[in-house]
């Protein structure tokens, strides 16, 4: 019975440290106004590792630097994360920005052209492979799995056979 306490308890508390760290890092990223993308090739490594959760915050085209890392929507909607070699200041119009990712050798074939782009501004290596498990059938089952589990440690406990004593004996004098 002591180690299905202490087992309950290790759960219990490993599920509030979860969901506190969830709810402050949801407060964090509303308050300031940041975007998670999840770093899926390997161009920006070593700066940026495959399976990192990045945060970018939306920034005027007008005050983005060169050197800077930055996120921009392609034609296709997706988005890329690289480093800005080049920009294009027009009188009037988007901003043309061109990019290179850090491990590539030349700059991507066309600048973006864009009015806002999300600066990098924290890296979070590692998380960026559970969040994209998240999203997948199985990484929903294993997430409903867990809360049936810690619901059932929370509110279950085992009835165990009660030890029956013969009765001590009587002295008789």
């Amino acid at each position: 019975m002591t180690v299905l306490r202490i087992i309950r308890s290790a759960v219990l508390w490993c599920s509030a440290v979860v969901g506190v760290i969830s709810i402050l890092a949801f407060a964090v990223v509303m308050l300031f106004g940041l975007k998670p993308a999840v770093v899926i090739s390997g161009s920006m490594e070593p700066t940026l590792p495959v399976g990192s959760l990045i945060l970018t915050q939306a920034t005027a085209a007008s005050q983005v630097d060169v050197g800077a890392i930055v996120t921009v929507p392609r034609d296709d909607g997706t988005l890329v994360t690289h480093r800005v070699v080049d920009i294009d200041r027009p009188d009037d119009g988007p901003f043309a920005l061109t990019l290179r990712g850090d491990a590539n050798e030349s700059n991507d074939a066309a600048p973006y052209l864009v009015t806002e782009a999300g600066t990098h501004v924290l890296t979070i290596p590692v998380l960026g492979h559970i969040a994209m498990a998240v999203r997948t059938p199985i990484g929903l089952l294993a997430i409903i799995g867990g809360l049936i589990c810690v619901f059932l440690l929370s509110y279950w406990t085992p009835r165990l056979p009660v030890p029956q004593h013969e009765p001590a004996p009587v002295a008789v004098r």
